[in-house]
């Protein structure tokens, strides 16, 4: 069994701590400005930062990669299930307050 590095665990750790802050402000731009397209380039971001194509975050998610690309250009506004299920994905929690 390879036991994972502690500097490997903390650079993962800092990964999660800046995609839940670019997660954040894309909600708060989605919801109080109606803003698609930013909320879609930190989805992108967040597939970058995860090393995910669209192909594999669509097969994972269960969600066509056309509609996940309309997300990504702000040309679709996601459902709120379609939100869960890539931020699942991604390995994020939404918490509603």
């Amino acid at each position: 069994m390879v036991k994972k590095s502690a500097k490997s665990k903390a650079a993962k750790s800092v990964a999660n701590a800046d995609i839940k802050k670019m997660i954040d402000s894309a909600i708060q731009k989605y919801y109080l400005k109606n803003d698609y397209k930013s909320f879609g380039e930190s989805i992108h971001k967040a597939l970058l930062a995860r090393n995910m194509s669209i192909s594999s975050l669509a097969s994972e998610s269960k969600i066509s990669r056309m509609q996940i690309y309309n997300i990504l250009n702000g040309k679709k506004e996601p459902k709120a299930s379609t939100l869960f299920n890539i931020f699942k994905t991604l390995g994020l929690r939404i918490k509603i307050v």
